[in-house]
């Protein structure tokens, strides 16, 4: 029966609290917006990539360590794609699993005692998720692409009022769909532009009398 050593038993223990902590700290901001997975699935995540890399140096085969490490990015894989979702506005989920792999890498830094640079990464990635994040709404505002869906008379589309009114705005067409019902057409578009610039937009084609419908 194999002894266990009580200084071993006590760093991995020490590892383990650091996991819950780090994890925990990334998972504060996902659970505070209300993502699918927050401020327990991190700390979970964090914990297990750390036990997996502790009992992959414990349990290596011929001084080769790396065998059970190596599947956990496997692993996190398979959990960050099913909280990738494809929504009505585009792709949502992509940075709440950049999370999960950044924070089993993390885990992984914890488990080979790496505790600086464990420390580190995870204050870059809290100033990543709490602060940057400012600065992305305000390049949202200053270049963002919005989605519109509306249906006009055939002769709004023949006579090209789109274009002259995306000009007027100063908007730029990303993509375009149509669907032809009778004499209406059905446009789904999305274009790009400063915020309020998409403001005046709205307001245009809403007070507009040949846009029957018109939604975003």
């Amino acid at each position: 029966m194999t002894s266990f050593d009580p200084e071993l038993d006590w760093a991995m223990l020490w590892r383990l609290l650091l996991a819950m902590v780090l994890g925990g700290a990334i998972g504060i901001e996902r659970e505070w917006l209300n993502k699918s997975a927050g401020f327990r699935t991190m700390i979970l995540i964090c914990m297990g990539a750390t036990i997996f890399t502790m009992c992959s140096q414990q349990l290596g085969h011929l001084g080769d360590h790396s065998r059970i490490a190596s599947n956990i990015v496997v692993g996190v894989g398979f959990i960050g794609g099913g909280v990738i979702f494809k929504g009505e506005a585009g792709v949502n989920g992509i940075t709440t699993a950049a999370c999960i792999w950044v924070t089993a890498g993390i885990g992984m830094l914890i488990g080979s005692m790496h505790w600086e640079i464990a420390c580190i990464a995870t204050g870059a990635v809290v100033i990543v998720l709490f602060l940057l994040k400012y600065m992305e709404s305000l390049l949202d505002r200053v270049n963002s692409v919005r989605h519109y869906q509306f249906t006009t008379h055939l002769d709004f589309y023949q006579s090209r009022t789109l274009e002259s009114v995306l000009v007027k705005y100063k908007l730029k067409l990303r993509t375009e769909q149509l669907k032809k019902e009778e004499e209406r057409i059905q446009q789904f578009i999305s274009i790009q532009g400063t915020e309020s610039n998409h403001q005046q937009f709205i307001n245009d084609m809403i007070y507009r009398p040949d846009v029957h419908s018109f939604s975003y």
